[in-house]
């Protein structure tokens, strides 16, 4: 039945075609403007949407979002070229933030007291010609600084620290530690905290005060003592004097020479128990530190101590020199430094070592850029019609930019998270090179905001380095030119192999430099480790004894002893000979 109704409707149709057509015309027309008002509505509710989101929300983060999710998409399809370079970056990166680590550690970085930069180092112009000297950082003698405490005015306390050896212990327990003389208000001054206990006070300074009381530093207590609470009370046995444990400094406080660590402090007023004389003119073994009052500057201040110096040396002239080392000593002048970066024999030794090392490993990852920009301009090539396709469908010059610069900084920073581990080994391995197992070098190499801030800045500026011309030069695709393939392909890839011939050149200019220097620092290097030290070093053995009960004997018994030392060790199976002296030979001392 369907089947008849069904030939019916089509022999009518075809009687009456004419009005049939003008029915299904009218039909469409209005199925047509039908859809086209749904379309205005859909495009009226969705333009409605965009301008209520970029109210609400704001749109170049969403455009950004976009781009990173893309670019990540875009770096996960090829993994070996994202692998190879985020890799190459780390390693770049971590080199330059390794001695950067290094330099700010050195040279930068502030005592971790309370208001740093308010310290001042006090010391005179040229004292080295002068008497004799015990510890590195000598600066002043004992009256010297007697007489600056009581006559100054621009700090609010002027106090006074050295350095010396001792051993602490006997027996088997002994050890040689680092120690610092420090005056009464030294802590005070520095604003130190104790993590246990107390800290050296004014009253624990005098004259005649013989074995008293002893500070010693965190990593001190936790190695000798074991982090014990019990430490704080016990006697420590230094070169033979029992002194009273009252203290332990903070772990960040490790003194107030950079690169060097202290394990006890004692009072300056200890000195005389080892056989120096407080009141003697010519011993150089203090170095001085004070805080400046409110009120005053470090122009002021140094101003200041030069207008007293002439009577304060007056006051502390040396006897028995000669006349000219006498005038030397009256036209002294002391005047005030910063301090708060503490002193350091490692800026003034390695310094500018540092520096020279800071601009090779630039170059070097000036290089590294290179290399990715090459890898950049041929990948691009690989993915023109992706941009030509993006281009037609009405992409900016700008987005396209855009878009390769968001992709070459996630390879930047991919790098830069992996460059913070390889910056923290590389630093800790230089200071191993640098120092020795007789006199380490202690310097605070935890990665920090300073370390943080530096990867995040040279990576970004890496990025922009290494990506800026790849993306200039993808931004050039021409829609048009997807039909004329091959003519396009041969111009562009005409320009790009010049832009990568350049790029090659460079990184061959660079890596010359490179090698000149590396060449360089090995000639070097070979030329101080040929130069003569004025003795055998092979097979010599320096021997120090302590802890003798000979300690009190009369001179000449004593140098009866010394010579009966010497004779056994000489009798010694394998000793060719033995002699003794006051010093080591370059061990830093000098009488």
């Amino acid at each position: 039945m369907s089947t008849l109704r069904e030939w019916l409707y089509r022999l009518g149709a075809t009687l009456r075609r004419g009005r049939s057509d003008e029915d299904l015309a009218d039909e469409l027309h209005a199925h047509m403007e039908m859809a086209a008002e749904r379309g205005q509505r859909d495009a009226a509710v969705t333009a409605a949407i965009e301008a209520m989101r970029d109210q609400r929300g704001v749109p170049w983060v969403e455009i950004l979002l976009r781009d990173l999710r893309y670019g990540g998409r875009v770096l996960r399809r090829s993994p070996a070229f994202t692998f190879v370079a985020i890799l190459s970056l780390a390693l770049g990166i971590g080199v330059n933030a390794a001695i950067f680590h290094l330099i700010d550690a050195v040279q930068l970085r502030s005592l971790p007291v309370v208001d740093a930069q308010q310290l001042v180092e006090v010391r005179a112009d040229g004292p080295e010609a002068f008497g004799n000297y015990q510890g590195l950082n000598a600066r002043a003698t004992y009256p010297l600084w007697q007489q600056l405490r009581a006559a100054q005015q621009a700090l609010s306390s002027l106090a006074a620290w050295g350095d010396a050896t001792f051993y602490v212990g006997r027996g088997a327990r002994s050890r040689p530690v680092h120690a610092l003389w420090v005056s009464g208000d030294l802590f005070a001054v520095l604003g130190v905290t104790p993590e246990r206990g107390r800290v050296i006070a004014a009253a624990d300074d005098h004259r005649g005060c013989g074995a008293g009381v002893t500070v010693i530093s965190h990593d001190f207590w936790q190695s000798y003592f074991g982090g014990a609470e019990s430490a704080i009370g016990r006697t420590l046995t230094v070169a033979d004097h029992p002194f009273t444990v009252v203290g332990v400094t903070p772990p960040a406080f490790t003194g107030l020479e950079v690169g060097q660590s202290f394990d006890v402090a004692l009072p300056t007023c200890a000195a005389e128990l080892w056989g120096v004389n407080l009141d003697q003119r010519d011993l150089w073994w203090l170095s001085l530190v004070g805080r400046l009052r409110p009120g005053w500057t470090l122009s002021q201040a140094s101003a200041h101590l030069q207008a007293l110096s002439p009577g304060v040396l007056a006051a502390t002239e040396l006897e028995g020199y000669s006349p000219d080392l006498t005038r030397g000593y009256r036209n002294l002048h002391f005047s005030a430094i910063p301090g708060g970066r503490g002193v350091s024999r490692l800026r003034g030794v390695y310094g500018t070592s540092l520096s020279l090392l800071l601009g090779l490993t630039a170059l070097l990852l000036l290089i590294t850029c290179g290399n990715l920009a090459t890898l950049l301009l041929a990948r691009g090539g690989a993915r023109e019609r992706e941009l030509t396709v993006r281009a037609a469908l009405g992409a900016s010059r700008r987005r396209i930019v855009m878009q390769m610069m968001i992709e070459s900084l996630l390879l930047a920073g991919g790098g830069a998270v992996l460059a913070i581990p390889v910056a923290a080994l590389s630093s800790k391995a230089l200071v191993r090179f640098l120092g020795t197992p007789a006199n380490p070098l202690a310097l605070d190499l935890a990665a920090d905001w300073r370390l943080v801030a530096f990867i995040a800045t040279v990576a970004i500026l890496t990025g922009v380095v290494f990506g800026c011309l790849p993306a200039v030069r993808a931004s050039f695709v021409q829609p048009r030119r997807c039909v004329t393939q091959v003519s396009r392909r041969v111009t562009v890839d005409r320009h790009r192999t010049r832009f990568q011939h350049g790029l090659v050149a460079f990184q061959v200019a660079v890596s010359l430099v490179l090698v000149v220097s590396a060449l360089s620092f090995v000639q070097t290097f070979r030329n101080l480790a040929s130069v003569p030290l004025g003795f055998e070093s092979e097979g010599t053995m320096a021997v120090t004894f302590f802890d003798l009960a000979a300690r009190d004997l009369p001179a000449d018994r004593k140098v009866a002893l010394q010579r009966q030392l010497t004779e056994m060790i000489q009798a010694i199976p394998g000793v060719v000979s033995a002699a003794s002296s006051t010093h080591v030979p370059l061990s830093g001392g000098n009488w």
